[in-house]
């Protein structure tokens, strides 16, 4: 006999007894997200465990291996500077040592009953998922808090079969996007409940410091959670316990001990910077958490919405003051000291910064459909909803979030990985909409309610972005590693940095090599060699004469292998650092045509790499 659940404002009718006992086990969204995840994780690595021996994700994630094991094997805590980069000064990374101690703790339990190696893999592959179960509760907590179990329910239905919203969370993907999503979500989240739980609010402060010492790329998110706490509090009066309090203590806190964690005790005060954690965010972020703790009480004493803003004003104020004091330059962007030699030759064309215009520029219509299509498509649906105001929503609740998603979804069509925020919170408002459709249509039955869910989830999305890129022959024979916006520049369709590529150069003997930019993260990773470059800005010098000497005439190669004192070149013929021209250095090695000063070295092992070695020592004159 047919039977109904009544626990929600439009029943669900489960009929059989298969459906009552999954109903019985997942008696709320919340349960339900937590087994989606264990579901979603088997899946991965099923599918990807076994590619992780084949690469190493895209440059930053082979840059973040590279990172932790020197970590690994004894650097210190502040110790981030890689001198096997840019000889002799290296890099000074701008990552913080947070995700390299998450991942020493994991393969530190692997390596328990597992061979370092494997261990190592194990690693690789757990820790991305772990944090897709805290994006998946975020949210979760987003949609109930907006339209109650139902809404959270329409959202579990949507995320069951949204696959670019795990994209950045496949096993392999270590290097920080992953991570600075969950907090930011669980952030968002924890604002959206602040007025009704004060541990809420505590979590915003603290997920929210922690976010920015990890990276500032969700620095926007952060200002939006702390917009969204000052403006429920603004709006309704709360004089028994402000969450202003709670929020403002906490992230002072947390954007405090960010800086300790982030810098050396002699930089704490010493050093600014615009694209890590240092003083001139902690002080801004502090001093404004600590002004809305303090002016909070007087503003909660006064009935009207003008006179709450007037007095809690000061605190942002105060905030872009001190940002400001301490270093102007800032105001320019995480790229403000970046040596302007640098933009046209590589920056410029980093995929993950690509906005919309050079995706329709470049016809890559694929990658398009698959990033942009589903968040505006939640916008408009979610403007429509606005419009509508239909019952089942909270519309105080659901304009804020409503107004944090088109936020993400500006700032995606500028640069393609925001959109990778855009597509998780358009996640909770598509579910909304999926609420709605259910209790208008008294949609009651199991199954067709999970068949609108696919309708309006981000599958069809993927699907047509498929259709489009088997569409086109020479962008489906791309690495699947494209499929990913990152740090890279290649649109070459070999992968010229996979393990089976990079390997064999660990057979010579070790020495400072020229490659291509691209390739620089993963020589490192895979052998004992120094590169000259590497696609991180504060690389400028090496980056430069990197990109002068594989771009330039051999003569002029010659010239900047004598000032570094390279023993090696290296090419890949068919990836990246081509100029289209045919009297540049890359493509005479391309050809077999190397200059006097460089003589071919064969490897053992096949690969399509070409490696020469420097063989005059003359003067650079």
């Amino acid at each position: 006999m047919d039977t109904i659940n009544t626990h929600s404002p439009c029943a669900v009718k489960l009929n059989g007894g298969f459906e009552r006992s999954i109903a019985a086990m997942l008696s709320s969204p919340l349960r339900g997200a937590v087994a989606l995840w264990l579901i979603v994780c088997a899946v991965l690595l099923m599918k990807d465990y076994g590619t992780l021996s084949l690469a190493l994700g895209d440059t930053d994630d082979a840059m973040r291996l590279v990172q932790w094991r020197a970590f690994l094997d004894g650097s210190g805590w502040y110790d981030l500077r890689i001198d096997r980069v840019q000889p002799p000064d290296g890099l000074l990374s701008h990552w913080s040592r947070i995700i390299d101690a998450g991942l020493l703790v994991l393969y530190r339990l692997f390596a328990l009953f597992l061979p370092p190696r494997e261990a190592e893999t194990m690693m690789r592959a757990i820790w991305p998922l772990l944090w897709l179960l805290p994006a998946l509760l975020a949210v979760i907590a987003m949609s109930v808090r907006a339209g109650g179990q139902l809404a959270g329910w329409g959202t579990l239905a949507v995320a069951a079969f949204a696959v670019q919203a795990t994209i950045q969370f496949i096993p392999g993907r270590i290097d920080h996007h992953n991570v600075q999503i969950a907090l930011a979500l669980g952030a968002l989240a924890c604002a959206l409940w602040a007025d009704e739980r004060r541990a809420a609010a505590v979590g915003a402060g603290l997920l929210g410091g922690l976010d920015l010492t990890v990276g500032l790329e969700a620095l926007p998110l952060i200002v939006a959670a702390s917009a969204i706490i000052v403006w429920r509090a603004i709006v309704s009066r709360q004089p028994k316990g402000s969450p202003l309090v709670s929020f403002g203590l906490a992230l002072a806190g947390s954007a405090i001990a960010g800086l300790a964690l982030a810098q050396p005790p002699e930089r704490w005060l010493s050093h600014t910077a615009c694209d890590a954690m240092a003083v001139n965010l902690a002080v801004p972020v502090a001093a404004a958490g600590i002004a809305l703790a303090i002016l909070s009480r007087p503003a909660m004493t006064r009935h009207g919405p003008m006179a709450r803003l007037l007095i809690l004003t000061p605190a942002p104020l105060l905030a872009g003051l001190l940002f400001y004091a301490l270093d102007p330059a800032c105001l320019k962007g995480p790229f403000a000291r970046v040596d302007p030699a640098l933009f046209p030759i590589w920056l410029n064309n980093v995929k993950e910064i690509d906005g919309i215009g050079d995706f329709i520029r470049d016809g890559n219509f694929s990658t398009l459909v698959l990033y942009h299509s589903y968040p505006l498509v939640a916008l408009a649906a979610g403007l429509l909803l606005a419009f509508l105001r239909p019952a089942v929503i909270r519309p105080g609740v659901f304009m804020l979030l409503l107004a944090v998603h088109a936020l993400t979804v500006l700032l995606g069509l500028k640069a393609v990985r925001l959109m990778s925020y855009a597509i998780w919170l358009s996640l909770p408002v598509m579910g909304l909409v999926l609420a709605v459709l259910w209790q208008r249509l008294t949609i009651t039955i199991l199954p067709r309610r999970i068949l609108l869910g696919i309708v309006l989830s981000p599958l069809p999305a993927l699907m047509l972005s498929a259709l489009l890129l088997s569409a086109n022959d020479e962008k489906a024979q791309a690495s699947i590693s494209l499929a990913t916006p990152g740090n890279s520049s290649s649109t070459a369709s070999t992968d010229c940095r996979a393990t089976a590529t990079i390997s064999p150069l660990a057979a010579l003997p070790a020495g400072r090599m020229a490659a291509p930019i691209d390739m620089g993260p993963a020589i490192l990773a895979l052998s004992p060699h120094t590169v000259l470059a590497a696609p991180y800005h504060r690389l400028d010098r090496g980056i430069i004469d990197n990109h002068a000497l594989l771009t330039g005439s051999p003569e002029k190669g010659l010239r900047i292998a004598l000032r570094w004192k390279l023993d090696y070149v290296v090419v890949c013929p068919t990836g990246s650092g081509k100029s289209g021209k045919q009297d540049t250095l890359h493509a005479a090695l391309a050809a077999s045509r190397p200059p006097f000063w460089l003589r071919p070295v064969p490897l053992e092992s096949t690969t399509p790499l070409k490696v020469y070695q420097v063989t005059f020592r003359g003067s650079r004159n």
